[in-house]
């Protein structure tokens, strides 16, 4: 399986949050599953998994296809063209990012194949070289990023404490000792 071009879809998605692109969830989501189930040693990496098992990666149990006669049809054709929508729409968006690139389209009995373009040294649209992500971060490193983000409280109460006349009512883990 892809543990490496899982860490590098990672990169890629924080390259292109930092350049003002950032991923939607969905299309975040698919490309992190696409690039899991993908063989690390592909030269080109493929993923050829189907849209049921797409759908598990936006989270979503896709119904088998129902019988003509089963009482409750429509509600099921509905949720399968539901999930389906939404995994054509994240497929669409990384193909036009050039995240992935289709080299074969679906058909009745065949599944539609991709080639993760993120992987390699470069990304497919920041051309920036994956150890040098860091660059991008204020302060230059990961570690430095909270000397660089100061702490902002929330602007008002929100949660499951309350003040009440002195008293805090909450969970007994929150309140002082």
């Amino acid at each position: 399986m892809g543990a490496t071009l899982t860490g590098e879809a990672f990169a890629y998605a924080a390259r292109e949050y930092a350049a003002g692109r950032p991923l939607l969830h969905n299309e975040r989501l698919l490309l992190l599953f696409m690039a899991h189930t993908a063989l690390d040693a592909d030269q080109p990496p493929r993923y050829f998994g189907s849209r049921e098992r797409s759908a598990v990666a936006l989270g979503r149990m896709v119904p088998d296809e129902p019988s003509m006669d089963q009482p409750d049809r429509d509600r099921l054709l509905k949720e399968r063209h539901n999930a389906f929508s939404l995994i054509k729409t994240a497929t669409r968006g990384l193909v036009a990012r050039g995240a992935i690139e289709r080299v074969r389209t679906g058909r009745a009995g065949q599944r539609a194949e991709f080639v993760l373009r993120f992987h390699g040294l470069h990304s497919a649209t920041s051309g920036m070289p994956l150890d040098r992500t860091s660059d991008m971060l204020p302060g230059g490193t990961a570690s430095n990023l909270h000397r660089e983000m100061p702490y902002m409280p929330p602007r008002k109460k929100t949660g499951t404490t309350e003040e009440k006349g002195g008293e805090v009512i909450g969970p007994p883990l929150l309140r002082a000792a």
